[in-house]
């Protein structure tokens, strides 16, 4: 299971096989880029002595505050570790779209109302229909189109709406998505 932390400037997203370090300096923002590093295959060192080494690493490197300072520190690692000849981790860097990445102090919202439940993130919705078990009504954001723009407009609903909407059904949400020209696909879930 991964866990994440984020710091001012800089988000370390840690998993069995991989750390990776992102820079948040432009996150959010379109146009601009963000860095990542990324130090992976770190689950395949087998020394168990080596193995806590690159933990101990790992968790100084998930201390610093800046992202320089950490990717700098991750391939300084890698290399010594190569240098050794220890088969496993490798480094990476690549960079990713600002607008793709959630800016520092984002959080995901989900709320389980009586009639639905809204679950919302950085890119994407989803409602779900709690009442019509058998159809089981789903709307999530235009699969074409104006995708982006739902989604921000969504989180502005959400926002705004939030004690209402834990007592609104699954359809008036939709007709109050509607209203605020909030766009959406609906279609039913169950197979």
């Amino acid at each position: 299971m991964a866990s994440t932390t984020t710091l001012t400037k800089v988000r370390f997203v840690r998993i069995a096989s991989s750390l990776r370090v992102i820079d948040l300096t432009s996150a959010g923002k379109r146009g601009a880029t963000c860095r990542e590093a990324v130090i992976y295959d770190i689950d395949y060192v087998r020394d168990p002595s080596t193995a806590e080494r690159l933990g101990l690493l790992l968790d100084a490197v998930m201390t610093l505050d800046s992202y320089d300072a950490a990717a700098s520190y991750l391939r300084q690692a890698v290399d010594a570790f190569q240098r050794l000849h220890v088969f496993g981790p490798q480094f990476n860097e690549r960079t990713l779209r600002g607008v793709d990445v959630a800016p520092a102090g984002f959080e995901k919202v989900k709320i389980d109302g009586d009639y639905a439940t809204i679950e919302a993130d950085w890119q994407s919705f989803s409602i779900h229909d709690k009442v019509d078990k058998n159809n089981l009504p789903t709307a999530i954001p235009p699969v074409h189109g104006a995708k982006v723009t739902a989604v921000k407009g969504f989180r502005k609903f959400v926002g705004a709406n939030l004690d209402t909407l834990k007592k609104m059904t699954y359809y008036q949400i939709l007709q109050a998505m509607r209203a605020q020209g909030i766009g959406y696909h609906d279609f039913c879930a169950m197979d």
